[in-house]
């Protein structure tokens, strides 16, 4: 089975699917979650109905919990590309993070 499946136009990805295609650690995905709802993102909103979404555009992205869809307990994978992207893409103590 594939780590991947479409419903409704959205890709869902498994764990272990976002973790090889984005080569984070399982952690990681879990601490953008986190982050994510102490930013104020309602899970399951779509970003037409997120106050967080609406009022903070540039914030931190909006990613879900994992749910089931289609046989698949996964993740939004564009949620989990715009945070990758984000996390990537910012300095850390002057050092900027590119792809090894």
């Amino acid at each position: 089975m594939s780590g991947v499946v479409v419903v409704d136009g959205v890709q869902w990805w498994t764990t272990s699917y976002a973790v090889a295609q984005l080569r984070v650690d399982r952690k990681l995905i879990n601490q953008w979650v986190l982050r994510s709802r102490r930013a104020g993102h309602v899970a399951g909103a779509s970003p037409e109905d997120c106050p967080r979404c609406r009022s903070h555009p540039d914030g931190f992205p909006h990613v879900d919990p994992p749910v089931r869809r289609a046989g698949i307990y996964g993740y939004v994978g564009e949620q989990l590309l715009a945070a990758e992207e984000r996390t990537s893409a910012g300095t850390r103590g002057g050092v900027v993070r590119t792809d090894v």
